[in-house]
Protein backbone atom coordinates (compact mmCIF):
# COMPACT_ATOMS: atom_id res chain seq x y z
CA UNK A 1 0.00 0.00 0.00
CA UNK A 2 1.40 3.39 -1.03
CA UNK A 3 1.41 6.48 1.14
CA UNK A 4 -1.51 7.99 -0.76
CA UNK A 5 -3.58 4.82 -0.26
CA UNK A 6 -2.67 4.82 3.43
CA UNK A 7 -3.80 8.42 3.72
CA UNK A 8 -7.17 7.71 2.15
CA UNK A 9 -7.94 4.36 3.77
CA UNK A 10 -10.30 4.39 6.71
CA UNK A 11 -11.12 8.08 6.47
CA UNK A 12 -14.88 7.72 6.88
CA UNK A 13 -14.83 5.23 9.74
CA UNK A 14 -12.26 6.99 11.92
CA UNK A 15 -13.05 10.66 11.22
CA UNK A 16 -15.05 11.15 14.40
CA UNK A 17 -12.27 9.73 16.57
CA UNK A 18 -9.75 12.04 14.96
CA UNK A 19 -11.87 15.13 15.32
CA UNK A 20 -12.46 14.50 19.01
CA UNK A 21 -8.87 13.57 19.72
CA UNK A 22 -7.20 16.44 17.92
CA UNK A 23 -9.15 19.07 19.87
CA UNK A 24 -6.99 18.31 22.88
CA UNK A 25 -3.90 19.36 20.96
CA UNK A 26 -5.04 22.94 20.63
CA UNK A 27 -6.64 23.32 24.05
CA UNK A 28 -4.24 21.36 26.24
CA UNK A 29 -0.79 20.89 24.78
CA UNK A 30 0.27 18.38 27.40
CA UNK A 31 -2.35 15.93 26.15
CA UNK A 32 -0.86 16.03 22.66
CA UNK A 33 1.32 12.95 22.93
CA UNK A 34 -1.54 10.71 24.04
CA UNK A 35 -4.92 10.20 22.46
CA UNK A 36 -4.53 12.86 19.78
CA UNK A 37 -1.48 11.17 18.27
CA UNK A 38 -3.19 7.79 18.40
CA UNK A 39 -6.34 9.04 16.70
CA UNK A 40 -4.58 11.00 13.97
CA UNK A 41 -2.13 8.18 13.42
CA UNK A 42 -4.95 5.73 12.78
CA UNK A 43 -6.61 8.17 10.45
CA UNK A 44 -3.76 8.87 8.07
CA UNK A 45 -1.90 5.61 8.51
CA UNK A 46 1.50 4.61 7.18
CA UNK A 47 4.43 6.96 7.32
CA UNK A 48 2.65 9.88 8.91
CA UNK A 49 1.53 7.64 11.76
CA UNK A 50 5.14 6.53 12.18
CA UNK A 51 6.25 10.14 12.30
CA UNK A 52 3.68 10.96 14.97
CA UNK A 53 4.77 7.94 16.95
CA UNK A 54 8.37 9.17 16.95
CA UNK A 55 7.19 12.58 18.11
CA UNK A 56 5.18 10.97 20.89
CA UNK A 57 8.29 9.09 21.98
CA UNK A 58 9.83 12.35 23.17
CA UNK A 59 7.67 12.08 26.29
CA UNK A 60 9.47 8.95 27.47
CA UNK A 61 12.92 10.50 26.98
CA UNK A 62 14.83 13.10 28.99
CA UNK A 63 12.42 15.87 27.99
CA UNK A 64 9.69 14.24 30.06
CA UNK A 65 5.95 14.74 30.23
CA UNK A 66 5.93 18.54 30.07
CA UNK A 67 8.64 19.56 27.62
CA UNK A 68 8.22 16.42 25.50
CA UNK A 69 4.65 17.21 24.34
CA UNK A 70 5.44 20.89 23.90
CA UNK A 71 8.50 20.27 21.73
CA UNK A 72 6.61 17.49 19.97
CA UNK A 73 3.96 19.89 18.77
CA UNK A 74 6.61 22.42 17.75
CA UNK A 75 8.34 19.74 15.68
CA UNK A 76 5.08 18.88 13.93
CA UNK A 77 4.40 22.52 13.09
CA UNK A 78 7.94 22.95 11.72
CA UNK A 79 7.73 19.79 9.60
CA UNK A 80 4.33 20.76 8.19
CA UNK A 81 5.64 24.19 7.25
CA UNK A 82 8.93 23.06 5.69
CA UNK A 83 7.24 20.28 3.70
CA UNK A 84 4.75 22.88 2.45
CA UNK A 85 7.63 25.16 1.38
CA UNK A 86 9.37 22.31 -0.44
CA UNK A 87 6.13 21.29 -2.14
CA UNK A 88 5.77 24.86 -3.40
CA UNK A 89 9.39 24.97 -4.59
CA UNK A 90 8.81 21.77 -6.58
CA UNK A 91 5.55 23.04 -8.08
CA UNK A 92 3.44 20.43 -6.29
CA UNK A 93 1.13 23.08 -4.84
CA UNK A 94 0.80 26.76 -5.63
CA UNK A 95 2.33 29.56 -3.62
CA UNK A 96 -1.05 30.65 -2.25
CA UNK A 97 -2.08 27.12 -1.24
CA UNK A 98 -2.26 26.09 2.41
CA UNK A 99 -1.48 22.60 3.65
CA UNK A 100 -4.41 22.48 6.05
CA UNK A 101 -6.84 23.34 3.23
CA UNK A 102 -5.35 20.57 1.11
CA UNK A 103 -5.99 18.18 4.00
CA UNK A 104 -9.54 19.46 4.43
CA UNK A 105 -10.33 18.89 0.76
CA UNK A 106 -8.76 15.42 0.78
CA UNK A 107 -11.05 14.43 3.64
CA UNK A 108 -14.07 15.85 1.82
CA UNK A 109 -13.15 13.85 -1.27
CA UNK A 110 -13.12 10.63 0.75
CA UNK A 111 -16.51 11.03 2.35
CA UNK A 112 -19.12 8.47 1.38
CA UNK A 113 -21.39 11.06 -0.18
CA UNK A 114 -18.59 12.11 -2.55
CA UNK A 115 -17.58 8.63 -3.68
CA UNK A 116 -18.46 9.52 -7.28
CA UNK A 117 -15.73 12.16 -7.42
CA UNK A 118 -12.61 11.51 -9.44
CA UNK A 119 -9.72 9.93 -7.54
CA UNK A 120 -6.04 10.79 -7.29
CA UNK A 121 -5.29 7.92 -9.68
CA UNK A 122 -7.25 9.73 -12.39
CA UNK A 123 -4.62 12.47 -12.47
CA UNK A 124 -0.94 12.48 -13.32
CA UNK A 125 0.09 14.57 -10.32
CA UNK A 126 -1.07 15.91 -6.98
CA UNK A 127 -1.03 19.39 -8.53
CA UNK A 128 -3.66 18.36 -11.09
CA UNK A 129 -5.71 16.47 -8.52
CA UNK A 130 -5.70 19.40 -6.11
CA UNK A 131 -6.81 21.76 -8.86
CA UNK A 132 -9.80 19.44 -9.32
CA UNK A 133 -10.48 19.32 -5.57
CA UNK A 134 -10.51 23.12 -5.44
CA UNK A 135 -13.23 23.06 -8.08
CA UNK A 136 -15.21 20.51 -6.07
CA UNK A 137 -14.65 22.35 -2.79
CA UNK A 138 -14.15 26.06 -3.58
CA UNK A 139 -12.98 28.40 -0.85
CA UNK A 140 -16.49 29.53 0.03
CA UNK A 141 -17.50 25.93 0.78
CA UNK A 142 -14.78 25.38 3.38
CA UNK A 143 -16.10 25.23 6.92
CA UNK A 144 -13.51 27.54 8.43
CA UNK A 145 -14.67 26.95 11.98
CA UNK A 146 -14.11 23.24 11.50
CA UNK A 147 -10.79 23.93 9.80
CA UNK A 148 -9.61 26.07 12.69
CA UNK A 149 -10.89 23.66 15.35
CA UNK A 150 -9.03 20.72 13.79
CA UNK A 151 -6.15 22.65 12.22
CA UNK A 152 -3.41 20.23 13.31
CA UNK A 153 -5.25 17.22 11.96
CA UNK A 154 -5.92 18.75 8.55
CA UNK A 155 -2.34 20.04 8.41
CA UNK A 156 -0.91 16.57 8.98
CA UNK A 157 -3.29 15.07 6.43
CA UNK A 158 -2.24 17.65 3.83
CA UNK A 159 1.44 17.26 4.72
CA UNK A 160 1.15 13.52 4.15
CA UNK A 161 -0.16 14.07 0.63
CA UNK A 162 2.59 16.59 -0.09
CA UNK A 163 5.22 14.15 1.18
CA UNK A 164 3.94 11.45 -1.15
CA UNK A 165 4.21 13.86 -4.09
CA UNK A 166 7.70 14.96 -3.03
CA UNK A 167 8.79 11.33 -2.97
CA UNK A 168 7.67 10.99 -6.58
CA UNK A 169 9.42 14.20 -7.56
CA UNK A 170 12.71 13.34 -5.85
CA UNK A 171 12.48 9.67 -6.80
CA UNK A 172 13.29 8.38 -3.32
CA UNK A 173 11.23 7.37 -0.29
CA UNK A 174 10.95 9.73 2.65
CA UNK A 175 10.50 7.57 5.76
CA UNK A 176 9.00 8.86 9.02
CA UNK A 177 12.46 8.91 10.56
CA UNK A 178 13.56 11.49 8.01
CA UNK A 179 10.53 13.67 8.70
CA UNK A 180 11.36 13.45 12.40
CA UNK A 181 14.96 14.52 11.79
CA UNK A 182 13.71 17.41 9.68
CA UNK A 183 11.90 18.68 12.75
CA UNK A 184 14.70 17.92 15.20
CA UNK A 185 17.12 20.12 13.25
CA UNK A 186 14.63 22.54 11.67
CA UNK A 187 15.92 21.67 8.24
CA UNK A 188 15.38 24.00 5.33
CA UNK A 189 13.74 22.77 2.10
CA UNK A 190 17.06 22.71 0.28
CA UNK A 191 18.67 20.73 3.09
CA UNK A 192 15.96 18.11 2.62
CA UNK A 193 16.63 18.06 -1.12
CA UNK A 194 20.38 17.85 -0.64
CA UNK A 195 20.16 14.91 1.75
CA UNK A 196 17.64 13.11 -0.46
CA UNK A 197 19.85 13.69 -3.52
CA UNK A 198 22.87 12.34 -1.64
CA UNK A 199 21.19 9.11 -0.60
CA UNK A 200 19.72 8.58 -4.07
CA UNK A 201 23.15 9.14 -5.66
CA UNK A 202 24.56 6.39 -3.44
CA UNK A 203 21.92 3.96 -4.63
CA UNK A 204 19.55 4.09 -1.66
CA UNK A 205 15.83 3.85 -2.32
CA UNK A 206 14.96 5.51 1.02
CA UNK A 207 16.50 8.38 2.98
CA UNK A 208 17.61 6.42 6.05
CA UNK A 209 19.22 9.43 7.61
CA UNK A 210 18.44 8.58 11.25
CA UNK A 211 20.71 5.52 11.21
CA UNK A 212 23.44 7.68 9.72
CA UNK A 213 22.98 10.52 12.20
CA UNK A 214 22.96 8.16 15.16
CA UNK A 215 25.88 6.09 13.84
CA UNK A 216 23.87 2.86 13.71
CA UNK A 217 23.88 -0.07 11.26
CA UNK A 218 26.62 1.51 9.14
CA UNK A 219 30.25 0.62 8.69
CA UNK A 220 32.75 3.49 9.07
CA UNK A 221 33.42 3.43 5.34
CA UNK A 222 29.71 3.65 4.48
CA UNK A 223 29.20 6.50 6.95
CA UNK A 224 32.11 8.32 5.34
CA UNK A 225 30.60 7.82 1.88
CA UNK A 226 27.31 9.28 3.06
CA UNK A 227 29.01 12.24 4.71
CA UNK A 228 30.98 13.08 1.59
CA UNK A 229 27.90 12.69 -0.60
CA UNK A 230 25.77 14.96 1.62
CA UNK A 231 28.47 17.64 1.73
CA UNK A 232 28.86 17.61 -2.05
CA UNK A 233 25.09 17.80 -2.44
CA UNK A 234 24.81 20.68 0.04
CA UNK A 235 27.42 22.58 -1.97
CA UNK A 236 25.03 22.54 -4.92
CA UNK A 237 22.27 24.26 -2.96
CA UNK A 238 24.43 26.44 -0.69
CA UNK A 239 27.13 27.85 -2.92
CA UNK A 240 27.54 30.83 -0.61
CA UNK A 241 28.68 28.65 2.31
CA UNK A 242 32.15 27.28 2.94
CA UNK A 243 32.85 23.58 3.27
CA UNK A 244 33.61 24.14 6.95
CA UNK A 245 30.19 25.72 7.45
CA UNK A 246 28.48 22.80 5.74
CA UNK A 247 30.35 20.27 7.87
CA UNK A 248 29.39 22.27 10.97
CA UNK A 249 25.72 22.21 10.00
CA UNK A 250 25.85 18.48 9.33
CA UNK A 251 27.51 17.94 12.70
CA UNK A 252 24.75 19.96 14.33
CA UNK A 253 22.12 17.70 12.77
CA UNK A 254 23.92 14.63 14.08
CA UNK A 255 24.17 16.10 17.58
CA UNK A 256 20.46 17.00 17.60
CA UNK A 257 19.58 13.46 16.55
CA UNK A 258 21.59 11.87 19.34
CA UNK A 259 20.49 14.01 22.27
CA UNK A 260 16.88 15.06 22.97
CA UNK A 261 18.16 17.76 25.30
CA UNK A 262 19.58 19.60 22.27
CA UNK A 263 15.99 20.33 21.28
CA UNK A 264 15.75 22.83 24.14
CA UNK A 265 18.22 24.99 22.21
CA UNK A 266 16.69 24.29 18.80
CA UNK A 267 13.32 25.52 20.06
CA UNK A 268 14.46 27.90 22.77
CA UNK A 269 12.53 30.93 21.46
CA UNK A 270 9.25 29.02 21.20
CA UNK A 271 9.79 27.40 24.59
CA UNK A 272 10.25 30.78 26.19
CA UNK A 273 7.06 32.04 24.58
CA UNK A 274 5.17 28.90 25.57
CA UNK A 275 6.38 29.06 29.16
CA UNK A 276 5.05 32.60 29.43
CA UNK A 277 1.67 31.69 27.94
CA UNK A 278 1.22 28.44 29.86
CA UNK A 279 2.77 29.85 33.04
CA UNK A 280 5.16 26.92 33.44
CA UNK A 281 8.73 27.30 34.71
CA UNK A 282 11.40 27.97 32.10
CA UNK A 283 13.82 25.10 31.65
Amino acid sequence: MGLWDAICSGISSIASAVCSGIKSVGSAIVKFAGSAISAVGQMIGGKAAGFLGLVGGLVSGPLGGILGPIIGQLIIKVVVKVVEKLAKMLGIIKEEDKTEELGYRIEEANKEENKDWKQKEDFSSLAEYYAYLKEQVPDEMINHKELKRNHDYYSILGMSAETAAIEEELNIAIPPTFLFEVGRSRMEPNEIRAIADAFRALGYDSVEVMDYFKGKKLTPSEAKRITESIIESLKTYYQDKTEAQLYARLGEMQANSRDDNKLKDVYKDELKETSEKQQIPEI
